[in-house]
This record gives C-alpha cells, sequence and structure tokens, in this order.
C-alpha cells in the first residue's frame, strides 16, 4: 500500500475464546499489526455467568474509552454481534468513537434475521449504528437489508478467513472409487455444538445415510452447550461410528479435515460467512449445507457441493449420498473447493481487501471489489 501511514483500534474477542471473530482475528493478525491494535473486549470465559456481564461491560466500556484517549488513532473498527450485550457495548463504543471525532467502522459478525426484525434493534442500528462511516457484512443478502431499512453510508461485502493449517495443507487428490469412499467415507460436522447449529438434524441425517452405506463414519467436532445432550442423545438411539472430538485447534484440527470426505453443515443459525466452511474447502472437501448466511454466496461462485433450504435430515442424507456415489463429482469439488478457497480466502488476501476498505473510508483510496464484485 502506498500513501499516509493509519492506525486502527479494533474491539475483538478474547483470541483465547472459540468462535469464529475470534478465529478471524487471531489468524490476521500478523498481517494487520502493522496498522491495527486489538482492544479485546467481551466473555473472559466460555462458561461467563449471567451476573459478570454487567460488571464486564462497564470495565470493557472504561478500558475503551482510555485508550481511545491515550492512543493516537485514526479510526475505530467495532465487531458486534445480535447478542444483547455485544450490540449495547458496541453501540456504545460507537458513540464513545464519534465523541472524539475518529471515523469509525462497523463490521457486523454473524446475522440474525429475527433479530433485524425487532423494533428495538432497527433504532439502534438507525440511531447509532448507522451514524458509522461505513459498514461491513459478510453477504450480499446482508448488504440489501441494511440498505431497506435505511443505511444510507457505504456498506462493504467481506468474508472470513482461512486458518493458518488449512491455507498451508498440501491436498493429495487421488482418483478414489465409489465403492471404496462408500466403505469408509468420514463425514465432518465441525462447529459450535449447539441445536441450532443443525448438530441433531446432521445425526438424523447420518443415521439415514447409514442405512446405505453403513460403514459411513461421523465426527462431530466443537464445544458447546449441548454436547452432554448430544452424547446421550446418540447413546440412546444406539448410532454407531459416531465420534465427539472436543474443541479443536492446530494440528488435531487439520488432521480431523484431512480425514474426511463431507463437509456436513445444516445449520439454521444467523450465519455470516462460517470460518469452518471455508477450512472445509481449502482441505477439498464437497459442502452439504443449507442455504444460511453469506453461505449462497459461495455457491455464487461455482459448485462446491450442495445447498438446501430443507431442515428434513432425508434430504441431507441424499445429498450425501450423491458425493459418495460420484467419483468424477467427487475430485472436481475436491480441486475446484481449494482453488476457489485460496483464490478469495487467503489470509493475506482477506487482510489485503480489509486494508483497503479501511483506506478506502479515511483516505478515498481506491477499493478493489475483488470478492464480492462477482456477485
Amino acid at each position: 500500500m502506498t500513501g499516509r501511514d493509519m492506525r486502527i483500534l479494533a474491539t475483538v474477542p478474547h483470541l483465547s475464546q472459540p468462535g469464529g471473530v475470534a478465529s478471524y482475528y487471531s489468524t490476521l493478525y500478523s498481517y494487520l499489526k502493522s496498522d491495527m491494535d486489538y482492544l479485546a473486549v467481551g466473555a473472559r470465559a466460555v462458561d461467563e455467568r449471567l451476573v459478570q456481564k454487567p460488571f464486564g461491560f462497564l470495565h470493557d466500556c472504561w478500558t475503551f474509552f482510555k485508550r481511545l484517549r491515550g492512543g493516537q488513532y485514526d479510526a475505530v473498527l467495532v465487531n458486534p454481534t445480535f447478542g444483547r450485550y455485544a450490540i449495547i457495548r458496541e453501540a456504545a463504543f460507537i458513540l464513545m468513537a464519534k465523541g472524539h471525532k475518529k471515523k469509525t467502522l462497523v463490521y457486523i459478525r454473524g446475522w440474525r434475521w429475527d433479530a433485524i426484525k425487532r423494533r428495538c434493534v432497527r433504532w439502534l442500528l438507525r440511531q447509532i449504528y448507522f451514524r458509522a462511516d461505513a459498514i461491513i457484512v459478510q453477504g450480499v443478502e446482508f448488504k440489501r437489508a441494511l440498505e431497506r431499512i435505511g443505511c444510507k453510508k457505504p456498506i462493504y461485502v467481506e468474508t472470513t478467513v482461512l486458518s493458518e493449517e488449512a491455507f498451508s495443507y498440501a491436498p493429495k487428490f487421488a482418483a478414489t472409487s465409489a465403492d471404496a469412499v462408500s466403505a469408509c467415507c468420514r463425514i465432518l460436522f465441525l462447529s459450535r455444538i449447539e441445536k441450532e447449529k443443525g448438530v441433531y438434524e446432521a445425526i438424523n441425517a447420518f443415521r439415514k445415510l447409514k442405512q446405505k452405506h453403513p460403514s459411513v463414519m461421523l465426527t462431530i467436532a466443537g464445544t458447546g452447550a449441548e454436547v452432554e445432550n448430544v452424547k446421550q442423545y446418540v447413546a440412546k438411539q444406539q448410532i454407531t461410528n459416531i465420534s465427539f472430538t472436543g474443541w479443536l485447534v492446530g494440528q488435531a484440527k487439520r488432521c480431523v479435515y484431512e480425514q474426511s470426505d463431507i463437509f456436513l453443515f445444516p445449520s439454521s443459525w444467523g450465519e455470516g460467512m462460517p470460518n469452518a466452511v471455508l477450512d472445509a474447502m481449502a482441505y477439498g472437501l464437497p459442502l452439504v449445507t443449507r442455504s444460511v448466511g453469506a453461505i449462497p454466496d459461495l455457491f455464487a461462485i461455482g459448485q462446491v457441493g450442495f445447498m438446501t433450504e430443507s431442515r428434513n435430515p432425508a434430504d441431507f442424507a441424499d445429498l450425501m449420498a450423491k458425493v459418495i456415489e460420484n467419483a468424477d463429482l467427487r475430485s472436481k469439488l475436491a480441486r475446484e473447493n481449494r482453488a476457489l478457497a485460496l483464490k478469495y480466502f487467503a489470509p493475506l488476501r482477506v487482510a489485503d481487501r480489509l486494508r483497503a476498505i479501511h483506506r478506502n473510508v479515511l483516505f478515498g483510496e481506491e477499493c478493489p471489489q475483488e470478492w464480492f464484485s462477482n456477485l
């Protein structure tokens, strides 16, 4: 980049916590540290109690205020979700930043259509969030939704990012017959373990698939409030060939992707652009997913697997069977998914696009629209 230096203060989750936003900023840190400082806010632990949240909120606001006054920042980047505390906390940050006459960017993480319909959320967006100098979202439909409710500020569409493990992976796309894949096919569900993430739909789809392909295996990777209930459900239903890994990082996470053949993601949650989905593409895994969040944008750039509006486990089982039974299709998806992931979601590419947005807002420099110009 040429031109003037810039310094951005970004509010981010504690990077030791699980979750897509923490993973995003942890991955991009080495690429952004020359012009961005992180301020960790929000929950300090996965099991933080409700009574602790107001004290954490006040601490975060005070810390943000001190950093804002003490640092020579050109702009502030806030990263709200539609969670109750997060959306109010980041609104307070926006007001403080604007009070200090700082350029302010809002990167809305995830998306919840039910929240957007609430009068109080719309009021908060119109009265505070739309005062920011620019907004970043993770899907074309999210941009259109904000425009429909009155946002007149620039809205940029961006993505999450590949993990370093996925980016550095060297795939070996060996041709595998349908019979061989059927005999040892490994399906991966990697997500936070919650009902809304589709974990029960994934298990029931797997059970349906086993009727036709009895040797398939399902790996459930991640942590969350529903883990023990899910394990009890599997035991009660006597479903075999399911393994639980817990939360994975580093080499362990890489191994579970390398050993898998299909990425199953029947989420009904308010997704943005899930990191796990992009990683699955980088490992050459065909996607079998619901049409949620910004996932339809992936299918707009190429055939990356199969997507459905359905929540019926039988429909997901049928789509997985198509992948298992078509060796040519599997090979095509593996190569194309890897190529698309590197083209659009490699850490350096994402960091460069994010930096270009910042410089466009701050200095009016040209902002290439590499990602969403094709959509």
